[in-house]
């Protein structure tokens, strides 16, 4: 734990099940615990290497992950309102290392969880970016004595669901990872 941010996933460790269990008592697929402050020591000598190697098509990553986002967007567009990209910011130039969507779960009338187990049958891979730092066990005691509710931070974890994106994604991979989406939104 002390080498990745204090991260725990395994259910059986957590402090706090009341945001990462199920009421059939499973896991949540995306969540984990920061049990306590820690470092990110996960880099090798090896792997520093091969970072540098890649920092030479940096710009091509990011112009390709651009292209996908816009891609997503373009694709996404038609099954709003339930399904929501997140704003672009003008004048910001995101690298998108993230392709995150708000989706409207409770006009679905189904659950993140099920939503995320039933496209990773498919074959699609998503993920939750982030877990709000203030109902993370480590913060929850730190700050005992306060009442943090932030709404604004629960509405988003609610609601958002990252796609997957990376280089060398392909449109048609794309088109089907909407496709999936679409059709389940669409029971």
């Amino acid at each position: 734990r002390y080498r990745s941010h204090g991260i725990v996933r395994d259910k059986n460790f957590f402090i706090d099940n009341s945001h990462g269990i199920d009421e059939k008592g499973e896991k949540k697929p995306w969540y984990y615990e920061i049990s306590e402050i820690s470092l990110n020591f996960r880099a090798s000598e090896i792997n520093c290497a091969l970072g540098l190697s890649q920092l030479l098509k940096l710009e091509k990553f990011i112009n390709r992950r651009k292209e996908i986002a816009n891609y997503y967007e373009k694709l996404l567009r038609p099954l709003s309102p339930i399904i929501k990209p997140i704003k672009k910011v003008k004048d910001c130039n995101s690298s998108w290392h993230l392709y995150p969507i708000l989706i409207d779960f409770e006009s679905l009338g189904f659950n993140k969880e099920k939503f995320m187990k039933q496209l990773s049958k498919s074959g699609i891979n998503t993920q939750v970016h982030y877990i709000p730092l203030h109902i993370q066990p480590y913060w929850k005691d730190y700050y005992l004595d306060l009442d943090l509710n932030f709404e604004g931070a629960n509405a988003y974890y609610h609601k958002c669901l990252s796609l997957p994106i990376y280089p060398s994604l392909v449109n048609e991979d794309i088109e089907r990872i909407v496709e999936e989406i679409s059709k389940k939104i669409n029971k």
